[in-house]
């Protein structure tokens, strides 16, 4: 455990010249977030890979991986409102380093279900790609059942319409691979849908992501070192 510590304060320390340090003062100290980072890489290690058997992609479904160098992933995610049926869409692209490709968020006005709100999330990140005129691209969601759905292409009855639509899509890329990750290894994707849910107007960024997601956007990075 010492050497994993002692490898994740290094990349921590090397990864802060690099990027713009998120935090400052306690929460920007390298020995504070090492152990954070550390008790992150345990948790998902410890925790049940619910993906082992599915035929999903992803074999570390707690910890976000880097794709490899001729992929670009694509995490999405929706934070539903059950009262009033909102629901805020995030999503971030990345390369094969890590480096944000671009990142956004969109409100949308309503979703009859989690699964519906995942689904637009997925279908927009889909829009997204096929603007910027990637091929080969991975779309991973914290949405179990979902990935399953369309891995197996099973359609969920609730979503029919928008399923088939993103079924179709997923045609006009060369390679298009469904990744299932938990949580814990979707959070840039998550802070950016719970605040497009306050935002009236859909936003992107090139190169970046919000301010509220720069701190797991650097767990992911230094996560997937160690991986």
């Amino acid at each position: 455990m010492g050497d994993i510590h002692d490898d994740i304060v290094g990349i921590v320390d090397e990864k802060k010249q690099t990027f713009s340090w998120p935090l400052n003062g306690r929460e920007g100290n390298v020995e504070v977030i090492a152990k954070s980072i550390l008790s992150d890489y345990h948790k998902a290690n410890q925790k049940e890979n619910l993906s082992g058997n599915s035929g999903v992609h992803n074999s570390h479904a707690g910890v976000w991986l880097r794709p490899d160098v001729e992929h670009i992933k694509i995490n999405c995610d929706a934070a539903w409102q059950k009262e009033s049926g909102k629901a805020g869409l995030g999503l971030v692209a990345r390369d094969y380093k890590g480096e944000v490709l671009f990142s956004g968020g969109r409100l949308e006005c309503y979703a009859s279900s989690p699964l519906e709100a995942e689904a637009k999330a997925i279908h927009w990140a889909m829009t997204r790609a096929i603007c910027k005129g990637y091929s080969h691209v991975i779309f991973e969601t914290d949405s179990l059942c979902l990935v399953k759905a369309l891995h197996n292409k099973v359609t969920p009855l609730q979503i029919a319409s928008l399923f088939s639509d993103i079924l179709s899509k997923s045609m006009t890329f060369n390679v298009c691979n469904w990744s299932f990750v938990k949580r814990e290894g979707n959070r840039v994707a998550h802070s950016i849908a719970s605040l497009a849910l306050s935002c009236h107007h859909e936003f992107t960024l090139d190169g970046s992501v919000p301010s509220c997601a720069n701190v797991w956007m650097f767990k992911d990075v230094i996560l997937s070192n160690l991986e």
